[in-house]
């Protein structure tokens, strides 16, 4: 039971870490997720069924992997256009841009609820 509950916290710290590499320079992103993270591991905080618990430490795994390797976030540019930096390993790469109606149609296909933050270049 401990050493389950140290793979929990470690998996806290991970993500908390890899979200704040992501959304560096982002105060309303780094809050937002940082209350998110923090809402679903309260939520899950009394379970007590291994094979659910390892579910949810591979899912842990998993959310840390997007972070870090499947994300990169644009800034908006004075011009209306997005610039990102392309961290190292991801090069050759193919790239997609999201729209608000694509993020839309993947949650309303997964059964989930998305919040889109709009910023403007000044925020």
């Amino acid at each position: 039971m401990a050493a389950t509950r140290q793979r929990v916290l470690s998996g806290f710290r991970r993500l908390l870490r890899a979200r704040k590499d992501l959304f560096r320079n982002d105060e309303q992103a780094l809050v937002a997720s940082q209350q998110e993270l923090r809402l679903h591991f309260q939520h899950n905080r009394h379970e007590t069924d291994p094979a659910k618990i390892q579910d949810m430490l591979r899912g842990i795994d998993e959310a840390e992997d997007m972070l870090r390797n499947h994300f990169v976030q644009g800034q908006l540019t004075e011009q209306g256009t997005y610039a990102a930096k392309i961290p190292t390993g991801h090069d050759g790469q193919e790239l997609h841009s999201l729209t608000t109606d694509d993020l839309e149609k993947m949650a309303k296909e997964a059964e989930c609820d998305v919040t889109i933050h709009k910023h403007s270049p000044n925020q």
